[in-house]
């Protein structure tokens, strides 16, 4: 009896490990930061007409190789009329997140193209862009596959290598059989996806999102050192902002507002709400939302504004008007402006509120949602109102 009652200990034991495993999966998994240098961060830029940029662009040299970040599988490896080369793929880890990788490769207009240690070919018998083959060369014969990625499994590939004037069947590293394509990947099996590059012809880099019009931050699905931002309430000749300065309509320059932040160090932001007193719906000023993890991308707000292009939208560069500007064009450095805080901001508007002391309190949120300073508390500054009416007016 007891025997029986162990076994059935152990079998609810393997399902009960089973199930555990099964809701460990279906949460998001941390995948390594990549070890470079991010170019042009998520969120607003100013680059050519970009306004918003939705992915993050790595500094990647030609032919560097690319991690994959997590087992997947390929559900599209295609280039478009520009050359530039698409990979997406769907992350085992959540079922609503497809990455693509950009930019691989070259804007060479003849198929095979070879670039490091991969070749970008078409499966055997297909004459189109639409459905293209990575082939990861064998280290010892760069003839062979260690193995190739497609969205469809089971296919192999012939190239005419420089040099040659006929196709040559790729071989396995092994050379037992014809290597074949692979669609599920694995980063143990699979660890690089391709080259960095330049299709699309744009210069070399690696970019990364979740698909065009999607405004979620790669970040989000990344491990990456824990946020450490910088805030400053600035004035309009750029000066911080001193504790308890005075507003009123003897001081209407002090409307305005400017928030400066730096996200360099750390995730990206994700919201910036300016707040007065308490930081609920009736005491808000102003709100900013890159929607890094969340729907609520704010365009309106946050996309980059300028003028003197075919961009639309009003120039933010000298930093006086309303709208989100890069600091120095420096990625991760923005400034926040607001200039209409004295007669727009409902039951908070300067005008309004009673004389004597207040606080401005900011509501700062990197994308993993936890508060990125290094106190572990939002920052703060004092104001104090005075509704003294100037002089000529009394």
């Amino acid at each position: 009896m007891s025997r029986i009652v162990r076994y059935s200990e152990l079998g609810f034991i393997l399902i009960l490990a089973l199930l555990l495993v099964s809701f460990a999966h279906a949460h998001p998994t941390d995948v390594s930061d990549l070890p470079r240098t991010v170019t042009s961060d998520f969120g607003p830029r100013n680059v050519n007409c970009s306004k918003f940029h939705q992915g993050v662009d790595w500094a990647y040299g030609i032919g560097d190789p690319v991690p994959l970040l997590e087992n997947s599988s390929v559900e599209t490896l295609a280039r478009g009329s520009t050359k530039l080369v698409r990979l997406e793929i769907l992350g085992d880890s959540s079922t609503d997140h497809t990455f693509r990788y950009l930019h691989m490769f070259n804007n060479n207009s003849t198929l095979p193209i070879f670039v490091g240690n991969y070749i970008l070919a078409r499966r055997t018998g297909s004459t189109g862009d639409l459905d293209l083959v990575i082939v990861k060369r064998d280290a010892t014969n760069d003839r062979r596959a260690e193995y190739m990625i497609s969205s469809i499994p089971g296919d192999t590939v012939d190239v005419v290598f420089p040099g040659d004037t006929t196709a040559t069947r790729i071989r396995n590293s092994a050379n037992t059989a014809d290597a074949v394509t692979v669609s599920v990947l694995t980063t143990a099996a699979h660890p690089t996806v391709g080259p960095a590059g330049t299709s699309g012809g744009v210069a070399p880099h690696l970019h990364m999102d979740f698909g065009f019009g999607t405004y979620q931050n790669i970040y989000s699905h990344m491990a990456e050192k824990a946020s450490t931002f910088s805030l400053k309430l600035l004035d309009k000749n750029n000066l911080p902002r001193l504790d308890r300065f005075v507003i009123g309509p003897q001081n209407v320059d002090n409307y305005f507002l400017k928030v400066e932040i730096d996200s360099r160090t750390g995730l990206d932001l994700e919201k910036l709400g300016i707040y007065v007193d308490s930081v609920t719906a009736t005491n808000l000023v102003r709100e900013y939302k890159y929607g890094g993890t969340t729907t609520a991308y704010d365009p309106v707000n946050v996309d980059l504004r300028k003028t003197g292009t075919s961009c639309d939208g009003p120039d933010v560069s000298s930093g006086s008007t309303n709208g989100v500007h890069n600091f120095n064009n420096i990625t991760g450095w923005e400034r926040y402006i607001y200039t209409d805080w004295g007669t727009s901001a409902g039951s908070v508007t300067p005008t309004l509120l009673i004389e004597g002391e207040h606080t401005i309190l900011f509501d700062v949120l990197d994308i993993r949602n936890n508060i990125p300073f290094a106190s572990g508390t939002n920052p703060s500054i004092k104001f104090n109102v005075d509704q003294t009416a100037p002089l000529c007016l009394r």
